[in-house]
This record gives C-alpha cells, sequence and structure tokens, in this order.
C-alpha cells in the first residue's frame, strides 16, 4: 500500500534512519500505534491523525514535538503499558484536543494506572485536555487505587465543579466513564454512575 493512502499504522521497531532521511508523508493516515522505537516519528508526518495509541513502558520527553505537531488533530488517546502513572501526563498533556481516553492492554501485559494520574487530571488548572468526554478503562487491567478517589475527583471536576462548557472557557462534560475491569469496587461505580 502506498505511504499517501495508508490509514492505520502499528508501528514496534527500534528502526534506526540516516540524519539524511526524508520524513514520509502520511496525509491519509487516521490511526497509529506506537509499541517501541518513537524516534520512527521523527521520520513521518501524520496531518490528519485523528487516533493515537501509546505504550507508556518507554514514553518520555522525546516524543514531545511529535505530540505537539498532531496536538491540533489528535481527539482519541488510548494508553497501554504495565503501569501508567500521573509522571506520562507531563509528556502527553500538550495533546490539547483529546475527547476520548481509553487504557488498553499491550497484548501480553494489562495496564495499570494509577489514582494519581486521574488525581492529576482532576486537579490541574487550567485543566488537562478541556474537551475530554469519555474514559474507557477495559477489561484487561487494573486502577490502582491507594486511596480511590482520583478518578471520582475528576468526574466530580468536570461535572459538578465547573459549571461551564468548553465554549465559556470551561471543561466539557465527562457523559462516559465505562470501568470494564473486574476488580474495581462497586463504591466506585455506584459513585460514578451517580455523578453521570
Amino acid at each position: 500500500m502506498a505511504a499517501g493512502t495508508l490509514q492505520e499504522l502499528w508501528l514496534n521497531t527500534r528502526a534506526v534512519f540516516d540524519a539524511n532521511d526524508l520524513p514520509v508523508p502520511l496525509s491519509h493516515l487516521t490511526s497509529l500505534a506506537v509499541h517501541a522505537g518513537y524516534g520512527v516519528l521523527s521520520r513521518i508526518t501524520t496531518p490528519n491523525l485523528r487516533r493515537l495509541a501509546l505504550e507508556c513502558g518507554e514514553l518520555d520527553s522525546s516524543i514531545s514535538w511529535f505530540l505537539r505537531q498532531v496536538s491540533k488533530t489528535v481527539t482519541e488517546l488510548t494508553l497501554e503499558g504495565t503501569t501508567i502513572g500521573s509522571d506520562h501526563l507531563s509528556v502527553i498533556l500538550g495533546l490539547s484536543n483529546i475527547e476520548r481516553l481509553s487504557f488498553a492492554s499491550t497484548g501480553t501485559d494489562d495496564y495499570r494506572v494509577t489514582d494519581a494520574f486521574f488525581a492529576r487530571l482532576a486537579d490541574t488548572l487550567p485543566p488537562i485536555w478541556p474537551k475530554l468526554q469519555s474514559i474507557s478503562l477495559s477489561s484487561h487491567g487494573r486502577y490502582i487505587l491507594p486511596d480511590g478517589d482520583g478518578l471520582i475527583r475528576l468526574v466530580r471536576a468536570r461535572n459538578i465543579d465547573s459549571g461551564s462548557a468548553v465554549g465559556d472557557g470551561g471543561p466539557c462534560r465527562l457523559t462516559e466513564v465505562d470501568v470494564r475491569y473486574k476488580e474495581v469496587p462497586d463504591w466506585i461505580k455506584a459513585t460514578l454512575e451517580n455523578l453521570l
């Protein structure tokens, strides 16, 4: 398939590129999953990218320039990996148009997202991802609950405390929080239902 018509791409490579290699334009690419070797991102341009999946095990600030490049078009973000914590937000917070946030397994390892991740989303002003409307935690993972209130605080901050819409300068209301993993305590599910 020619690079000009490629719409979905899954990358899992540690390829080394020559400094003189020209970037490959992927103008029709709408979905990109990167599981290793973030260096390859310096060799592609993706002006229409909408969905981005990142494996968080190797996620660091070296990818920030790519995220700035796609920040206006990416609306769906999937985070994968063994531990997804608040420190990862420092790298990905520049994706300002995120509407859907999902957590998924890498295929070999279940994801684990920390309560601190959601607590930072709830407490940071101005809000990170003000257009966020949907959060999905798939059944193949775990929400690590030292306190257990980060996700609840986020939903409360977006749905009750903000009292405005993005057009008014405030964050969007969360309309969906899909928590499918088996170990979620019933009190969290009940509280989330009440807040939505």
